[in-house]
C-alpha cells in the first residue's frame, strides 16, 4: 500500500503570499498559533497536476471529467462526508480522481474571481 506525502502551505492574509512547507517547518509554526486570524493553512492532496505542480486544498484547477468528457473548473475542497479531495465546480463536487488534464490555475485567496467561470 502507498501512502501519500502530508504536507501543508500557509497563505498570510496580511503579507499576501504563500508559504511553502519548507518555510514552515524552520519556523513560521509559531505564528499560525499566535495569529490564527492572519493564516489560512492547506493541505496537500497527494497529486500533481498535469504540469507537475502539486495540487493543494483551495486551489482552482481546471480539468476534464473522465466519463463524460465535460470541461470544468472548480475549487479543490476536503469532503467530510466521502473523506476524500473533491472539485467543487458550481454543478456539484466530482472526486478529483475522476478527473483528467487536471490544471492548476490559481487558488481562492489570490484569484476568487475564476471561481466565477464555473
Amino acid at each position: 500500500m502507498s501512502t501519500r506525502e502530508v504536507k501543508f502551505r500557509v497563505y498570510d492574509k496580511l503579507n499576501k503570499r504563500w508559504y511553502t512547507w519548507d518555510e514552515i517547518k524552520t519556523g513560521i509554526m509559531h505564528f499560525l498559533w499566535r495569529f490564527p486570524h492572519q493564516y489560512i493553512p492547506v493541505q496537500y492532496t497527494g497529486r500533481k497536476d498535469k504540469n507537475d505542480n502539486e495540487i493543494y486544498e483551495m486551489h482552482i484547477v481546471k480539468g476534464m471529467i473522465i466519463d463524460s468528457g465535460e470541461r470544468i473548473v472548480g475549487e479543490v475542497v476536503w469532503d467530510e462526508q466521502y473523506t476524500g479531495y473533491e472539485i467543487d465546480y458550481g454543478s456539484g463536487l466530482i472526486a478529483i480522481w475522476e478527473l483528467t488534464d487536471i490544471e492548476v490555475i490559481g487558488s481562492s485567496c489570490e484569484n476568487p474571481e475564476l471561481l466565477k467561470e464555473c
